[in-house]
């Protein structure tokens, strides 16, 4: 039995309609693409600066829980760090390192001896030492 064009039209114009839709739907979820405004040539100019900077011997220890490299940003341009192993970074690094502080918090008793106390104390995100 043959069929007749309409209905093959008809089914194409449908199928072509869910494309369509379907393309759309991709597109909505699909996140812009960031806009950076000279970002190349900022980014050479801090490549530039820091291989300028006095290196410094830095070591991130290996630990049960962090075994994973390293990587520090500054204005687009990145460094990787191996854990376990002494690298030289420009003098910029080490001062990322320093300031990447994390809160913590414990429990202490209280001078009075009645109950607990809630106390934060800051300590460094990434522990690692400089070696001379």
């Amino acid at each position: 039995m043959l069929k007749k064009p309409g209905n093959v039209v008809e089914k194409m114009e449908g199928l072509e309609k869910k494309v369509k839709e379907q393309e759309k739907a991709i597109k909505d979820l699909t996140p812009p693409k960031p806009a950076f405004k000279n970002s190349d040539s900022s980014t050479r100019e801090t490549r530039d600066e820091l291989h300028t900077q006095r290196k410094v011997k830095v070591n991130i220890p290996i630990t049960e829980s962090e075994q994973d490299d390293v990587v520090v940003q500054i204005n687009g341009y990145a460094f990787q760090i191996k854990r376990g192993v002494d690298v030289e970074v420009p003098e910029s690094v080490v001062g990322v390192l320093e300031d990447a502080k994390i809160m913590t918090y414990g429990q202490i008793t209280r001078a009075d001896g009645e109950g607990k106390e809630l106390v934060a104390q800051e300590s460094q995100r990434i522990p690692f030492s400089v070696k001379r």
